[in-house]
C-alpha cells in the first residue's frame, strides 16, 4: 500500500508541476488581435504556467495600434505581446509585416527618414507602429526563424533577469514613433542582469 501511495503522490507531483503544463498555442490569423492571433497566444501562454510554445503557421499583416487594440501615449506598452512567463517563439519562416501610416503637412504618407513624432515636422499620425514583446523581470524568451518589417522594435527588456535569445531572426524597416524615432531593434529600460544572446540574425532600420 505504501508503494501504490508512493506512486500515487509521484504522479500528483508531476501533474501539479510547471513541465507538465506546458502547452503550444499556434498562431493561426493574419490580424495581431483576437483568436487565433499572435496577441491571444501570448495571453493563453502567460495563463499557462512553465516554458510554452508559440508556432506561427501563418504569416501576420497589417500590423498596428489601431489593429493591435492598443491605445497608449506609453511607449513601453506599444507591444503586441506582453510577456509575464517564460516563452519560446517558432516563426518557422513566418513573417509580421506593420503598416502604420503618418502624413506630413504637404500630403506625404511615409516618407523615409523623416520622424512623424518630431513635433517640427508637423505630421499626422493615423495609426502607430508597434513592437513584438514586452518583457516583464524573470522571464526567459527565444524566437526562432522569423521576419519581421516595419515593427518600432523587436523586444523591450523590463526589469531585471529578463533574457533574449534571437535565433535567425531578421527584422527590417525598423522605426518608431516615440522618442524621436530612436528606440530601435532592442530596447532595455531599467533593470540589471539583462542578457541578449543572437545568433544569424539581421536587423536594419528604416
Amino acid at each position: 500500500m505504501k508503494n501504490i501511495n508512493g506512486i500515487c503522490g509521484l504522479v500528483a507531483l508531476l501533474l501539479s508541476s510547471p513541465l507538465a503544463l506546458a502547452a503550444n498555442f499556434d498562431v493561426t490569423s493574419t490580424s495581431c488581435s483576437g483568436a487565433g492571433s499572435f496577441q491571444k497566444a501570448v495571453e493563453d501562454a502567460n495563463a499557462s504556467p512553465g516554458l510554452d510554445t508559440i508556432t506561427f503557421l501563418i504569416d501576420v499583416t497589417d500590423v498596428k495600434d489601431t489593429v493591435c487594440g492598443i491605445a497608449t501615449n506609453d511607449p513601453e506598452d506599444a507591444y503586441i505581446g506582453l510577456v509575464t512567463d517564460d516563452l519560446v517563439i517558432e516563426g518557422k519562416g513566418h513573417s509580421i509585416t506593420g503598416s502604420s501610416l503618418y502624413v506630413t503637412p504637404d500630403g506625404l504618407t511615409n516618407v523615409p527618414g523623416v520622424c512623424p513624432g518630431d513635433p517640427n515636422v508637423k505630421a499626422i499620425i493615423s495609426s502607430n507602429p508597434v513592437g513584438l514583446l514586452r518583457m516583464d523581470a524573470n522571464i526567459n524568451v527565444t524566437v526562432n526563424d522569423l521576419t519581421m518589417t516595419s515593427l518600432r522594435s523587436i523586444a523591450l527588456l523590463r526589469g531585471d533577469n529578463a533574457n533574449l535569445t534571437l535565433n535567425r531572426v531578421t527584422a527590417t524597416r525598423t522605426f518608431d514613433f516615440f522618442k524621436f524615432c530612436d528606440t530601435g531593434a532592442i530596447y532595455a529600460s531599467a533593470g540589471a542582469n539583462q542578457n541578449v544572446t543572437i545568433t544569424d540574425s539581421v536587423f536594419s532600420e528604416a
